[in-house]
C-alpha cells in the first residue's frame, strides 16, 4: 500500500512537470490556454514555462531543518527522561517489595513458635534458638538498609 502511494505521488510530480500549457488568442481576441495546442496552426501560439521554483526559500527550508532537528533532539531527550523515571520506579517498587518481605520472614519468624522451616537443600528441620537470633539479625538489618 505505501509503495503504491509512493509511485501515485511521483507520478502525479512527474506528470505536472512534463505537462505543456499552451496559450493562443483567436482572431475575435480571445486568450485561450490549454495542454494540447489548438488544431488551428494559423493562431499565434505561445509555450508557457511550468517550472516552478520552489514555493519555500530555501534558507526558510534550512530553519525548517533546524527545526525538525530541535523536535527531534527534544523528542529524544524527553524519552529518555521518561525511561529514567520508569526504572526509578521500578527499582522504587523492588525496595519496596524486599522491605515487605523482610518485614513479613521476621513476624514469621517471632510468631513460628517451633515450626519447621526448610533449608537450602529441601529438607525440613526446627530452628534452634541461635539460628532463630541470626536470622533475626539478618532480617532486622535487611529492613534497617532497605525500608526507610
Amino acid at each position: 500500500m505505501f509503495r503504491c502511494l509512493i509511485f501515485c505521488f511521483i507520478f502525479f510530480l512527474s506528470s505536472n512537470a512534463l505537462a505543456a500549457i499552451y496559450k493562443w488568442t483567436d482572431d475575435q481576441g480571445n486568450t485561450s490556454y490549454g495542454q494540447t495546442p489548438p488544431r488551428d496552426k494559423s493562431l499565434k501560439l505561445e509555450k508557457l514555462n511550468t517550472k516552478r521554483s520552489p514555493s519555500v526559500p530555501v534558507d526558510r527550508l534550512k530553519s525548517l531543518q533546524d527545526s525538525a532537528n530541535e523536535i527531534a533532539k527534544s523528542n529524544a531527550e524527553r524519552a529518555a527522561a521518561n525511561n529514567k523515571a520508569a526504572e526509578l520506579v521500578r527499582e522504587k517498587q523492588r525496595i519496596a517489595k524486599e522491605c515487605s518481605q523482610a518485614k513479613q520472614a521476621l513476624a514469621a519468624l517471632d510468631l513460628g513458635g517451633n515450626r519447621l522451616y526448610k533449608d537450602s537443600e529441601g529438607n525440613y528441620s526446627r530452628l534452634t534458638q541461635e539460628d532463630k537470633s541470626q536470622q533475626r539479625q539478618s532480617l532486622s538489618l535487611a529492613i534497617e538498609e532497605t525500608c526507610h
